[in-house]
């Protein structure tokens, strides 16, 4: 009789749903494996000006290296160059990921390699303050094994990271555009970097008008172009208050992912044994048997963590569902539906089926 209605309704569902099982679902990606997210301070936006003063249609760049107190970007040419002689200015506007939605204006050189042999130019200006670059290997193509899961950095305007990889196909012969498939590159995406496990792959260039295969100049092939430009290539200059800064960074991130993973630990107190995106090293814990013998662990302190793991590994999608259960087992049912439902969109089996008990009832 002490048990509400939304603690028996919670026990009907985790003993007979979750306890049985489906068998179904997938292994989820580790935390922190998108190296795309590490990458977003390098990815710049670029807005090109019209002589009139109006914004033309923005790309992306990348930040290949610094020298003398300058930084040295990468776009599409198509992106800051129109087809039509002087539709452009040579003064785009850059914004920094950390500093957004700031602009700045850079400077547009005269190295290029037009869309039809490369598509590649180049922008410098100043950095930001407090900019810190992040170390990433430009990746060689000759390392690149078909099907290598890969992120694009940016799109729709946005640093923009997909929580699910496309991948490698080709090279084509001709020009030498990599092409990958599942691959997001709609308009206004040209010029923002495709990055994997093994470093910076390219740079997107082309998107094939099939919505999800798309082309990209390699970054070997960008950075061999600034050297025989006599561009830099690295931040071996970087200044000691940037490497401070950057240290500062790093340290902050680590403090920061600490308190996620301390939260993961926290949720995974009431991980579904039968969910089988569940790691082995994780026990499952019954928390429809758990309730029946009021073994209920405190709530609040799982439902905190269970946010912060869902913050931090956005891309597990077990961490959603963990909280979905924790909210419902207090009473909080409407939250409890949103955090399944997100769990549900990224294809976590467990949550669909509690979602659909939960609305069914």
């Amino acid at each position: 009789m002490g048990k509400s209605i939304h603690i028996r309704a919670l026990t009907a569902i985790l003993a007979t749903l979750l306890a049985a099982g489906s068998g179904a679902g997938h292994a989820q990606n580790a935390p922190h494996d998108n190296p795309g997210l590490a990458f977003r301070p390098m990815v710049v936006r670029v807005i090109p000006k019209t002589p009139g003063g109006d914004d033309g249609p923005a790309g992306f760049g990348i930040v290949i290296g610094d020298r003398e107190g300058r930084l040295y970007i990468a776009t599409a040419d198509h992106v800051v160059r129109d087809r039509a002689p002087s539709a452009f200015t040579d003064r785009p506007d850059v914004v920094f990921f950390i500093e957004r939605p700031d602009r700045r204006v850079a400077d547009l050189l005269a190295q290029r390699r037009d869309p039809e042999h490369g598509d590649l130019a180049v922008l410098s200006l100043p950095p930001p303050q407090d900019f810190a670059p992040v170390a990433m290997r430009a990746a060689p193509v000759a390392e690149l094994a078909w099907g290598e899961e890969v992120w694009n950095v940016g799109r729709n305007g946005e640093w923009i990271v997909p929580t699910s990889p496309g991948g490698y196909q080709d090279r084509q012969p001709r020009i030498g555009f990599l092409v990958f498939d599942r691959v997001a590159a709609p308009p206004g995406a040209s010029g923002s970097a495709v990055v994997a496990a093994v470093g910076v792959v390219g740079m997107l260039v082309v998107d094939s008008g099939r919505g999800d295969v798309a082309y990209a100049l390699p970054m070997e092939t960008v950075e061999r172009q600034f050297r025989e430009w006599g561009l830099p290539v690295g931040f071996s200059e970087l200044s000691t208050a940037t490497r401070s800064q950057q240290q500062h960074q790093q340290e902050s991130q680590a403090i920061l992912r600490a308190r996620y993973e301390r939260g993961a630990k926290i949720c995974d107190q009431i991980a579904d044994p039968n969910d089988a995106s569940r790691p082995p090293d994780v026990p499952g814990t019954n928390l429809g048997a758990r309730l029946i013998i009021g073994g209920l662990p405190p709530m609040e302190p799982i439902i905190e963590g269970c946010r912060l793991a869902a913050e931090g590994f956005p891309q597990v999608p077990r961490y959603r569902y963990q909280l979905g259960t924790s909210l419902f087992a207090v009473g909080r049912k409407g939250e409890a539906i949103e955090a399944w439902r997100a769990a549900s969109n990224q294809g976590h089996a467990q949550a669909t089926l509690l979602l659909q008990e939960v609305l069914n009832r």
